[in-house]
């Protein structure tokens, strides 16, 4: 679903299981660094007293990296939620902030069944995390990752990111 009818879905659903999150995932190329970057972004909602509230936490990092960045927006709806967002991405960058949104509405969300929320996790951490059945061998504490192992991992992420993003439902 893309991020309007995830908007509407969490406010329909509510999600108030413990272990329920809604995520979009994307990657991009990294030409300067010669490497992808991830971006997960989390959108949560929450009603209270004073009204309907939205919450976008964008994480993005690279595999096997510890440099990571994270984003926190929040808005009344949508509009207000991506200005928000806009205003927080544009704080380095203009039009990587411009990008980054049209980037964001293109992508699907799905809604994630995790024992855990995985925003601070490092990025290959929080993909295996949605995507339990890529290579283990960049979460596992018994063996240091090969290229190759990287690679594996990353083509595999990637395969997944794109049957997501093409596959779901507008």
């Amino acid at each position: 679903m893309r991020i309007d009818k995830a908007l509407i879905h969490l406010k329909e659903k509510n999600l108030k299981a413990d272990n329920e999150y809604v995520f979009g995932v994307m990657y991009q190329k990294n030409d300067e660094l010669k490497d992808d970057l991830f971006s997960l972004i989390k959108i949560t909602y929450e009603k209270d007293d004073d009204g309907d509230w939205w919450v976008a936490h964008l994480t993005q990092g690279y595999l096997t990296s510890s440099y990571g960045e994270q984003f926190m927006a929040g808005g009344e709806n949508i509009n207000e939620l991506l200005d928000d967002l806009h205003t927080e991405l544009g704080r380095y960058d203009f039009d990587f902030a411009n990008e980054e949104i049209d980037k964001l509405l293109k992508i699907n969300y799905k809604v994630y069944q995790l024992d855990e929320d995985i925003t601070d996790l490092m990025t290959e951490y929080a993909l295996y995390a949605l995507f339990p059945d890529l290579p283990s061998a960049l979460v596992s504490d018994n063996k240091i990752p090969s290229e190759e192992d990287i690679a594996k991992f990353k083509n595999k992420a990637k395969e997944k990111i794109n049957i997501i993003n093409k596959s779901l439902q507008p």
